[in-house]
C-alpha cells in the first residue's frame, strides 16, 4: 500500500509475470505496488501479461504501480489485461509524480469517475519515449496516454482510443 510504499529497486531482468489478478473494491493506491517512494526507487525491466485489477470505486490504480510518488519506472510493460476504477486510473501507473522511461501498455482501462489515462490517469511527474496502444473509458479526462496532465511528456506516442461520455477526452492527454 502507499503506507509501507516501495522504496528499493526491482528489476525485472526482462522477464514476465503473468496473470496478475488484484480486486479490492474501494482501494487506494492498488497495483502490483501500491505505492513507491524515494528519489533512489526504481522498477525496471519487467513485463506483466493478462493482468487484472480492480479497485471498483477505489482510486490511483495502475496494473504496475497505484502511486508513483518519486522514484523512476524504467523499460516496463503491460500487455493486455485490464485495470479498473474509480478515478486516477492509469494502465501501468494511477498516478505519476515521479519519472516514466521507455514503458508501454496495451491494457484496457476503464475508469467509473475521471482522469484514465492508457499510461498514467494523473502525470505531474516526468513521461518520455513510452506509448499506449489500447483503449481508454471515463465519465471525464480519458486520454490516450495520460488522463490529466500538469508534468512533462516527451517523445511519446499513443495508437489507443480515448473516450469520455461527459467530459474531456484526448487522444494523447
Amino acid at each position: 500500500s502507499y503506507g509501507r510504499p516501495f522504496s528499493g529497486v526491482f528489476d525485472g531482468d526482462g522477464k514476465a509475470i503473468a496473470n496478475v489478478t488484484c480486486s479490492q473494491p474501494g482501494a487506494t493506491s492498488l497495483g502490483l505496488f501500491g505505492g513507491v517512494h524515494g528519489s533512489d526507487a526504481m522498477i525496471k525491466k519487467l513485463r506483466l501479461t493478462g493482468v487484472t485489477v480492480d479497485a471498483g470505486t477505489g482510486g490511483t490504480v495502475g496494473a504496475l504501480v497505484g502511486y508513483l510518488h518519486s522514484g523512476t519506472i524504467s523499460r516496463c510493460h503491460v500487455e493486455g489485461g485490464s485495470v479498473s476504477g474509480g478515478y486516477a486510473v492509469g494502465g501501468l501507473v494511477g498516478s505519476c509524480r515521479g519519472t516514466i522511461i521507455n514503458c508501454s501498455s496495451s491494457a484496457s482501462v476503464s475508469v467509473s469517475d475521471m482522469y484514465g489515462g492508457g499510461l498514467a490517469g494523473q502525470n505531474s511527474g516526468v513521461i518520455t519515449r513510452s506509448r499506449f496502444a489500447g483503449q481508454v473509458s471515463a465519465r471525464s479526462y480519458a486520454g490516450g496516454l495520460v488522463g490529466e496532465n500538469t508534468g512533462t511528456v516527451s517523445d511519446c506516442c499513443s495508437t489507443g482510443r480515448a473516450s469520455a461520455t461527459k467530459g474531456y477526452a484526448g487522444g494523447l492527454v
